[in-house]
């Protein structure tokens, strides 16, 4: 974006394409961020790209401490979840599965979207975790199937790409 759209890409119902535009909706994004006491930082580089980093304070109502354990512990035994990641990167996976196991998580890994289905169709899931981009078909087909499917499914697109 120019400098002139980055000054007015979080004016209510500001848009690039004149009056067929209803707005980007980046004023409500912006309203939230401020109401929360974050703050947004845009970049911007034409023909390179946009990208908008989102900074938040950490919680100030928890006491920092003996809480954390408490509740951290309480989620911990109270929670017992079952997640499938799907994302074609195998160092993602191990991450994710070290992590989400050390808090009580079931987890289930596959490499595709296909394997994805495949295990949805054989377990209970309860919250479906998709890359956005994988080879064969990508998050958004698999979302959309497993929406006609399996609704009661939580599900959350992902992505590391940036380009």
């Amino acid at each position: 974006m120019d400098k002139e759209t980055q000054e007015q890409v979080f004016d209510p119902f500001f848009s690039t394409k004149g009056s067929k535009g209803t707005g980007f909706g980046l004023s409500q994004v912006y309203g939230f961020v401020k109401q929360n006491k974050g703050a947004i930082k845009v970049y911007s580089e034409v023909n390179h790209g946009t990208q908008m980093v989102f900074y938040f304070p950490r919680d100030r109502f928890i006491d920092h401490g003996k809480k954390i354990k408490i509740i951290t512990e309480e989620l911990t035994h109270s929670w017992q979840a079952t997640i499938l990641i799907a994302d074609d990167e195998p160092a993602l996976l191990v991450l994710s599965e070290e992590i989400l196991s050390q808090r009580g998580y079931r987890f289930i890994a596959v490499e595709n979207a296909h394997d994805a289905l495949e295990v949805m169709n054989k377990e209970s899931i309860d919250l479906l975790i998709s890359d956005v981009i994988m080879p064969d078909m990508d998050g958004f087909q698999l979302l959309a199937i497993v929406h006609g499917k399996h609704h009661q499914v939580i599900t959350q697109l992902a992505s590391g790409f940036t380009g």
